[in-house]
């Protein structure tokens, strides 16, 4: 049984929005810190985009009741692409150098009309493929997703010196249409859900908090949440600030093995992708076994980690780091799809991508704060506790459901 036209349009659309954003951000901070001189001014990008999508995803279960997925799908990427024409334009006719405040502005918009794709396109996506193929499917996505972004990170600032600032906002500019197009021509195999009178007579407060009270009420969703609030939490170590900190003072390297780490993750994470595709019908029917051996061996291999001194080993654990991440995400990510109304998908995606944006945030701080007081190693031991305790989440829950379910 083969995904389909409508699931490859979606991949597309997908591959071309990431590289897009992967482009424009980092034009975006190249150009801030060029024109501020300021590693606060900086910082400023990450942090608002964050703001944004937070914002937008609280809204987002209104947004998702009023309008089709489809329709929200077109219309996050149109708005994204409205807002960096602005922003293109804006550096073009050097209006920028008046302030960085606008600019920050204009990617607040951007990143607010952003924050509505994700859980579209993760709603959208088991309407596209069969139950039986999701597994497959959500490998592929995650896939494409890890090779576009390793290749954007790797080439952008080559574009950058190719075309400039403003030829690479325009060239980011032209990837988001090709995006635009392809959600264009998705279609859905099934109906959309209905947004009749019952959903027009629930009031926006009950909207706004239906997926966070989908992952209350519901055990599996509420374990399943809180291992991914307890893995961001433990994801704070790998951020560059810390890992660099790692190289230096644990492996004794220069910058240039952060760039090595990174490689070797996304090879793995690549590589750990096809494999959940190759093995997809084994784990289709193991998906908690599967998020049991996933968050058990993030856990060893983050300890591994954290003892050696090896550069060529920690090396090696990245790489094998990548597979194991891999394996536990996408039976994560298909858990809430098989688990979820499709009519409710969008909302509960919405909440708990709120939720996980604020708790990676908080979490780059508290391991920064870590780093400061007890060293990098305590960091990654700490990590690798928290990816035991969600390892023994998901035994709890295999323990607590019913065999069907596990």
């Amino acid at each position: 049984m083969r995904l389909g036209r409508n699931y490859y349009l979606l991949l597309a659309a997908e591959a071309a929005v990431n590289l897009a954003d992967v482009l424009f951000t980092l034009t975006l901070i190249v150009l801030v810190n060029e024109a501020t001189d300021s590693a606060f001014m900086t910082g400023m990008v990450p942090i608002v985009r964050v703001a944004a999508m937070f914002a937008s995803g609280m809204i987002a279960p209104l947004v998702l009741r009023r309008y089709p997925l489809r329709s929200v799908l077109v219309g996050s990427v149109a708005g994204e692409i409205l807002f960096m024409l602005l922003i293109a334009s804006m550096v073009g006719s050097y209006a920028f150098e008046s302030g960085i405040v606008p600019l920050l502005a204009l990617l607040f918009g951007f990143a607010f009309f952003k924050g509505w794709a994700g859980p579209a396109k993760d709603a959208v996506l088991p309407r596209l493929v069969p139950e039986s193929l999701l597994v497959k499917a959500n490998g592929l996505m995650s896939t494409t997703d890890q090779t576009v972004m390793m290749a954007g990170w790797a080439l952008g600032g080559i574009v950058i010196a190719w075309t400039g600032r403003s030829g690479s906002f325009w060239a980011a500019v032209a990837i988001m249409a090709a995006a635009l197009a392809a959600v264009w021509f998705i279609r859905f195999a099934d109906a959309e859900p209905s947004s009749g009178k019952d959903a027009r007579d629930k009031s926006n407060w009950s909207t706004m908090k239906s997926g966070w009270s989908a992952i209350w009420n519901r055990p599996i969703l509420r374990v399943v949440t809180t291992m991914d609030v307890t893995e961001s939490i433990a994801n704070g170590v790998w951020v560059a600030a810390v890992l660099l900190i790692y190289v230096e003072d644990v492996l004794g390297q220069g910058s240039d093995w952060f760039g090595f780490m990174n490689a070797a993750y996304f090879a793995g994470t690549i590589s750990g992708g096809l494999l959940v595709m190759l093995f997809s019908r084994r784990i289709e029917g193991r998906l908690i076994p599967a998020m049991i051996a996933g968050s058990l061996a993030i856990a060893a291999m983050t300890v591994m980690f954290a003892l050696t001194s090896s550069s060529p080993v920690a090396l090696l654990l990245c790489l094998l780091m990548g597979p194991a991440f891999q394996m536990r995400d996408i039976a994560q990510r298909t858990i809430f799809q098989t688990r979820v109304k499709a009519e409710e998908l969008a909302s509960v995606y919405a909440a708990q991508g709120t939720l996980l944006s604020i708790t990676f945030g908080v979490s780059v701080m508290i391991m920064g704060l870590v780093t400061d007081l007890f060293g990098v190693r305590a960091t990654y031991l700490t990590a690798g506790g928290l990816f035991l305790l969600s390892g023994m989440l998901a035994l709890r829950l295999r323990r607590t459901l019913p065999a069907e379910q596990a």
